[in-house]
């Protein structure tokens, strides 16, 4: 019984006999992809760019009246690093829309990266180059990496000095709208409360001057007296009544007036931190590493685009021919063959 065999199967030996009939022809376009590429890939066709970085740790305190000033409670330390949560919502930050409009802004990057302004996408390109050239990312030991691209080298170290201060300034900007939210409430509240104790010390001065002013001491001075004798009845009969009427309305008076000041002294302390938080800050950033200013091109590294290139010309070029002499040249005898017959 004959043997059935695949045409299409084939082995290692078969495509390295294949490379070695044709190896002149695949040399040559393999190193003509090679040139080509060096040449397409320089300054004439592609411009260069250059890059800048900036390492940094969030900070856990943002709050400047947590950190110096409360006495009750743990204080905030300004100089400890964030943890994973100060770093996730620094990226959100970072890769807000707010952060991205600020940094078109600051550095008129529609002028920048020459976009035409009448052009009805200007912005979605305008994002995507923005996307491709400014990236925020994460890195192994809970810092973030800021990277910027621009073909002026200047022009990137600057950009990541700006956004330095971009993050300070857009943070700070954030926490003040609940800040000054805070501020307003706490404001009113100290002020109502001074408002009420003045409403207190004027019915005790009112009191006072109808001759009720300690209740508790004038109650015994007048004991005091009437057993000592100097005093007519009438008179301290009429003192008596007087302290009888009003005199538990001012010992309640005392002690409301007395408690509302605890509370209001309490409130004048957080009025004045909130006055600080609404208008100090701390940064919130440690840089630990900056590159400064680029002298070698990040983009594009011809050395690498020209081995990408030879090889994969090579890897092409091998394939095609092996399927040519493997696949479709007997596909075409056999159909040569069978029209004959």
């Amino acid at each position: 019984m004959e043997e059935n065999k695949n045409p299409y199967t084939f082995h290692l030996l078969d495509l390295l006999q294949v490379f070695w009939r044709w190896r002149a022809k695949i040399i040559v376009v393999t190193l003509l992809s090679g040139v080509l590429m060096a040449v397409f890939s320089g300054p004439w066709f592609i411009t260069p760019k250059f890059k800048s970085d900036m390492i940094f740790f969030p900070t856990v305190n943002n709050s400047f009246s947590a950190s110096f000033l409360r006495e009750n409670g743990e204080k905030a330390d300004p100089l400890e690093f964030g943890t994973e949560t100060q770093v996730e919502e620094m990226l959100q930050i970072l890769n807000s829309d707010l952060m991205k409009g600020e940094v078109i802004r600051r550095f008129n990057l529609m002028y920048n990266y020459n976009i035409d302004t009448t052009d009805k996408y200007k912005y979605q390109k305008l994002g995507n180059i923005y996307d491709h050239n400014i990236s925020f990312k994460r890195t192994e030991f809970t810092s973030i990496l800021c990277t910027v691209q621009d073909e002026d080298k200047q022009t990137a170290s600057d950009m990541v000095d700006g956004i330095s201060l971009i993050i300070d300034s857009l943070k700070t900007a954030i926490q003040r709208q609940v800040a000054y939210q805070a501020l307003a409430m706490v404001e009113n509240l100290y002020h109502e409360k001074q408002q009420e104790i003045k409403w207190l010390n004027d019915s005790l001065e009112i009191l006072a001057q109808m001759g009720v002013y300690n209740a508790s001491e004038q109650a015994k001075t007048l004991t005091d007296r009437l057993s000592k004798g100097g005093f007519s009845q009438g008179e301290i009969e009429k003192q008596q009544q007087l302290l009888a009427k009003y005199g538990r309305a001012y010992e309640t008076l005392s002690r409301t007036v007395h408690l509302e000041l605890e509370k209001l002294s309490d409130l004048k302390k957080k009025y004045d931190e909130a006055k600080v938080d609404a208008n100090s800050s701390l940064t919130h950033k440690f840089v630990v590493s900056k590159s400064g200013r680029s002298e070698i091109k990040s983009y594009p590294i011809r050395s690498m685009m020209v081995m990408v290139a030879l090889f994969s010309t090579f890897l092409l070029s091998l394939v095609l021919i092996f399927i040519f002499e493997k696949i479709y040249k007997p596909l075409r005898q056999g159909n040569a063959e069978t029209a004959k017959a």
